[in-house]
């Protein structure tokens, strides 16, 4: 588990296979470092398409990923990439390209490598903005020395950095509206366009907007694997969760003020918890009359909360879509508007009360399992989905 730093890397990536492929032939990877001090991420594009095109970036954005020289040696970084790539023997080139960003949390600094990819696309707020680059050609053996770029720049919240395979800037290129391809010059526009309509637009939203716009310059029959990966810095997104009753009813207004006080999304599962923040609070609970959700009871609110549920039926629910999440957006309902409040939040702290006395054994058993759920939560989101997630008893 890593600590929320006061910036947050959000990292995104938006891909489409080639017309009649179920393979795609890019390969995106990102990773936090241990120590939660570094965001990695690395795009990396496979000549032609399908299996041996997925094959050869997956093996260069590994190689990428996990190299052993560190990035402050970039000559040998290239070096051992490229010439552990196989090259076309007709087109002279690597069998893939890469893209290369790195940003350390605590120094505020990016580094980005590039080999043959379309040029990283930087902006501040809504403006492009030009970095200046270093270009470093490797020796490659029986071909001509290849050349990698290597940027550095101090970044600020608000920054974003687009990375894309050809496929983007090539979408297109054989329809009338563009000859030559969408080009990088018209996809700096579109993103600009994209940022100054909103500029707390999500990476994985602005990814998604390049992505559709370029297979529909293709007319939806695209041509070539196309991606597009979209790092925004930005501040950090933070979500409570207080669930259970306390072990001693000294520590209800405790709890309550736990909630009311925290910065970011408030939730509260379970009636009972949110009936003592309730009194406490002096905001008054109130019912909706039916359910959005068939499979759980309708829900309550409360002033200042933002979400407020039954506890059993609706964190198994929420345990269910965030374990099979691939379509949860397209749904509604109270559990799916949980899950994206959990997904779109970067730290989320669970604050659970201990108290299971003068409670029936049916009542200990759901105590138990409540429990149990809360725990297999905790670990989805710590695990899948990459959410720094701390978790207090009361």
């Amino acid at each position: 588990m890593y600590k929320i730093k006061d910036i947050f890397v959000d990292i995104a990536c938006s891909q489409e296979c080639h017309f009649g492929e179920v393979i795609c032939g890019d390969t995106f990877l990102s990773q936090i470092t241990k120590s939660g001090d570094e965001s990695i991420a690395v795009l990396a594009d496979g000549l032609g398409h399908g299996v041996k095109a997925n094959v050869l970036s997956t093996l260069t954005a590994s190689m990428a990923i996990n190299n052993e020289y560190g990035f402050s040696d970039i000559k040998s970084l290239a070096y051992n990439i490229v010439n552990t790539l196989p090259v076309c023997s007709k087109r002279k080139v690597s069998y893939s390209t890469f893209s290369i960003v790195k940003i350390n949390h605590k120094t505020k600094k990016a580094l980005i490598i590039e080999y043959d990819n379309p040029r990283a696309l930087i902006y501040r707020e809504d403006k492009i903005i030009e970095v200046s680059s270093y270009l470093c050609e490797v020796e490659r053996e029986n071909y001509r020395p290849q050349k990698i770029y290597k940027s550095e720049f101090d970044i600020q919240t608000g920054d974003r950095i687009v990375l894309m395979s050809d496929g983007v800037t090539h979408s297109g290129i054989n329809v009338e509206k563009y000859k030559f391809g969408w080009g990088r010059d018209n996809v700096s526009n579109f993103v600009s366009d994209k940022i100054l309509k909103d500029k707390n637009i999500s990476s994985k939203s602005l990814s998604n907007a390049i992505l559709i716009q370029a297979v529909n310059n293709e007319k939806s029959v695209t041509f070539d694997d196309i991606s597009c990966a979209v790092i925004t810095i930005r501040k950090p997104k933070k979500a409570i969760i207080v669930s259970s009753l306390p072990q001693n009813n000294d520590k209800n207004s405790f709890l309550s003020n736990r909630i009311t006080s925290f910065e970011g999304k408030k939730m509260i599962w379970g009636y009972h918890t949110a009936s003592i923040i309730s009194n406490v609070s002096g905001n008054s609970i109130k019912k909706d009359f039916l359910s959005d959700d068939i499979d759980i009871p309708p829900m309550w609110h409360i002033k200042g909360i933002d979400v407020v549920s039954e506890c059993m039926k609706t964190i198994n629910k929420v345990y269910n879509v965030l374990n099979h999440s691939d379509s949860f957006y397209k749904q509604k309902g109270g559990a799916f508007n949980i899950v994206k409040t959990l997904l779109e939040s970067d730290s989320i702290h669970f604050v659970i009360g201990k108290n299971n006395k003068e409670q029936n054994d049916s009542q200990v058993q759901d105590f138990i399992l409540e429990k149990n759920m809360m725990k297999n939560i905790y670990n989805l989101l710590e695990n899948q989905y990459q959410k720094a997630v701390t978790i207090e008893y009361v």
